[in-house]
């Protein structure tokens, strides 16, 4: 969508650190992080085998709060401060993260993450209209 790429855009201008986390899995996503320019991925990963992906899990699933361990993990190497840290999402799969970060956003959110994101009064944006 155009306007995230254009979010997408303001948080390169102002020299942040570009990271996607994302539930789907790394065959899925890394295509698109590519795309978008992003050099940074966290996703969920799937076992291979000597013949192909056995569909089984390997390690943290990037999924509710195992996006949080991910992201721990990935910030041993990375130091950032999550204080001020942006993220993102659409899913009240996520508030564990959004709530781990300075800045949380709601984008298009289903209806849980609505709710909590009123509540905490976090911004509601859409990337859609």
């Amino acid at each position: 969508l155009d306007k995230a790429q254009a979010l997408i855009q303001r948080h390169r201008d102002q020299g942040h650190q570009l990271l996607i986390i994302t539930a789907t899995n790394d065959v899925v996503t890394t295509p698109i992080a590519q795309r978008l320019g992003t050099p940074h991925l966290l996703a969920s990963e799937a076992e291979r085998g000597p013949d192909g992906y056995t569909g089984r899990p390997t390690g943290t699933p990037c999924f509710q709060g195992g996006k949080v361990t991910r992201l721990k993990e990935w910030l041993k190497e990375h130091p950032h401060a999550l204080e001020h840290a942006h993220f993102y999402s659409d899913s009240a799969n996520d508030l564990p993260l959004l709530e781990s970060v300075g800045y949380p956003t709601a984008v298009d959110p289903d209806p849980r993450l609505a709710e909590a994101a009123q509540a905490r009064q976090w911004p509601i944006i859409s990337l859609r209209d």
